[in-house]
């Protein structure tokens, strides 16, 4: 053992699966409008006999609410739950997505993930447009071509996944670590809580892994290598899934199932 590895300790493993299970029990409650703003949740000691959990499992369980937003803990008067509208982050979304207790997806926080995404991309091309440089253009270009022969001979998999490093290409011309953190964040938050099995995004590939797509991405590069803001957003425009679309996609698949 070196001396980095013997300075390096870890902590004991917890049962996380135990507090994860707690954690969205507590979680769901809170959403579903069980306790109120203001509201002060069972003590530590009735929640842990609730849940037949430890202490030390149950307070991951409610640190893990703290960090989405959802309550605050006070030394000596408990945990009070918060207007998560006024204190959680983006971290809570994919738990909004589907209803509490239920799978059924919310729409209307589909289309409040489709909308700021919309606007997110808008703006960061903004920033492309005025900062991207030749040797960003050159990755781009060269993403646009692996997307090309994606859409000619490749599989419906992999059209999808040079259009996401063809975006990605696009959005590294921002040169702005936090708006990739941030596209990124949207792009798990999709992923995840609206389309795990990537039904939406193989769907939408055979719309946009056509000529006509491989034309809009041409048209938009062009359009930032002019440095032209505003035809950089047109091009993006006819690129990106309305959010009639998605929607549309969504009530297709639920039906489908």
């Amino acid at each position: 053992m070196t001396d980095s590895q013997a300075a390096r300790r870890y902590t004991p493993l917890v049962r996380e699966d135990l507090s994860d299970r707690a954690a969205r029990e507590l979680r769901t409650a809170i959403l579903a409008g069980d306790y109120a703003p203001g509201e002060r949740l069972p003590s530590e000691r009735e929640l842990s006999e609730q849940f037949g959990v430890d202490r030390h499992t149950l307070r991951s369980a409610v640190h893990e609410l703290e960090l989405l937003g959802l309550i605050r803990r006070r030394q000596g008067s408990g945990a009070h739950v918060l207007p998560y509208q006024e204190t959680a982050t983006l971290d809570l979304v994919p738990f909004l997505i589907r209803k509490p207790g239920t799978h059924e997806i919310d729409l209307e926080i589909v289309a409040s993930v489709v909308d700021v995404g919309n606007i997110v991309y808008d703006g960061v091309m903004g920033l492309v447009a005025a900062r991207a440089d030749e040797d960003d253009l050159a990755v781009m270009q060269a993403a646009l071509d692996d997307f090309e022969r994606a859409t000619r001979t490749g599989s419906v998999h992999d059209i999808v996944d040079a259009d996401q490093r063809l975006l990605r290409s696009i959005v590294r011309g921002a040169h702005s670590i936090v708006c990739d953190l941030f596209v990124n964040s949207l792009d798990r938050m999709f992923t995840a809580a609206i389309d795990p099995e990537q039904q939406l995004r193989e769907r939408w590939a055979m719309r946009i892994g056509t000529p006509e797509g491989v034309r809009n991405y041409r048209t938009l590069l062009t359009a930032i290598e002019k440095h032209n803001v505003n035809a950089a957003r047109k091009a993006l425009g006819k690129i990106l899934p309305t959010l009639d679309l998605v929607v549309g996609e969504l009530v297709v698949l639920a039906d489908s199932q």
